[in-house]
């Protein structure tokens, strides 16, 4: 079953890098409704491209690529959404451009999440097309805010059953189950007995609190 996956995605390697490209090229920021709903709209006919059955719900928040049946459900949890590029300046290559290097490919989304969305579609294509047999179904989740307040998992928590089984393929792990989380604080100082009157007016650290920044 391996070597009938790995040949099937050599064969189709242009194809999946081309489809990266194009993805990247959309730069969905957590905050443009209209580039998520490029995103959006990109990922779906995709989806119909290769056959498998695709939804949009809460709004257009959150995307369901499913496949098989069972009475359980494997979820593979992912987002479309991307942080800001930041100073075009400090790049290397274009952000919205995906670019080959050193056997690697570089672009905004490339690592979190968008490459993993098109190994899942991909993945998902190759089972369907070996007639490899699935004990249960498939959903592919897709989200559009995880960058920032997660409102579209929100929405769909609370209206939807949740898979059974659940995986991330959000980063280079290659997979997550969990997340220790995030803190937020705030940093107060008593300038008060301060004999040279300096005040502390403002601290400017780059334009995402959950991205590393360019600039601090």
């Amino acid at each position: 079953m391996k070597d009938q996956l790995s040949s099937y995605v050599d064969l189709h390697k242009n194809e999946i890098l081309s489809q990266l490209s194009k993805f990247v090229a959309i730069p969905s920021e957590s905050g443009n409704p209209k580039e998520l709903s490029a995103a959006i709209d990109f990922v779906l006919i995709l989806s119909e491209i290769l056959g498998l059955s695709a939804q949009a719900y809460c709004q257009n928040q959150v995307i369901v690529i499913e496949m098989g049946s069972g009475d359980e459900t494997l979820g593979i949890l992912s987002h479309l959404d991307v942080v800001p590029a930041g100073d075009l300046d400090l790049w290397d290559t274009p952000p919205y451009e995906a670019v080959i290097k050193d056997g690697k490919i570089f672009g905004r989304g490339t690592l979190d999440d968008k490459g993993m969305i098109i190994a899942s579609l991909y993945a998902m294509k190759a089972v369907s097309n070996l007639g490899l047999p699935l004990h249960k179904r498939v959903q592919l989740i897709i989200g559009t805010q995880e960058e920032v307040e997660w409102t579209d998992m929100d929405s769909y928590v609370a209206n939807y059953p949740l898979p059974d089984y659940g995986f991330s393929p959000d980063g280079e792990y290659p997979i997550c189950n969990i997340e220790k989380g995030c803190i937020d604080y705030a940093l107060e100082l008593d300038t008060d007995d301060n004999p040279e009157g300096l005040h502390l007016v403002s601290i400017k650290c780059g334009v995402m609190q959950n991205a590393v920044p360019d600039m601090a």
